[in-house]
């Protein structure tokens, strides 16, 4: 089953099938993506209910970690020489391998 709201993004407004972000719950545009802020209760259970989700954003580049805490995959950031979230600035457990690798990277970017 689908839905067809009509998007109200001022650069969109087309009639669209909706799908539902399962972390916030909230439905977006399947063109654009913008959120539907109209959508009722019994439109969401629905689309929950069909598996219509939102396809996750890609954030991640290359040496992307999945934060322990946040549960965000994003390439960590180099603080005081431990590798942390860039989201919750918790530390990631990374093998000295994969450290080593990684400021090697960064360093040769510079």
């Amino acid at each position: 089953m689908s839905f067809l709201l009509q998007c109200q993004s001022k650069d969109c407004k087309k009639m669209t099938d909706v799908v539902l972000d399962k972390a916030t719950n909230k439905v977006h545009c399947g063109d654009c993506d913008a959120e539907i802020v109209n959508a009722t209760i019994f439109i969401k259970n629905c689309l929950a209910g069909a598996k219509k989700f939102r396809a996750p954003k890609k954030v991640a580049g290359s040496y992307a970690l999945e934060c322990k805490a946040c549960h965000k995959k994003m390439t960590p950031l180099l603080v005081k020489g431990e590798l942390t979230c860039p989201e919750c600035r918790e530390p990631h457990q990374v093998t000295s391998h994969f450290k080593n690798m990684f400021i090697q990277n960064l360093n040769s970017h510079k």
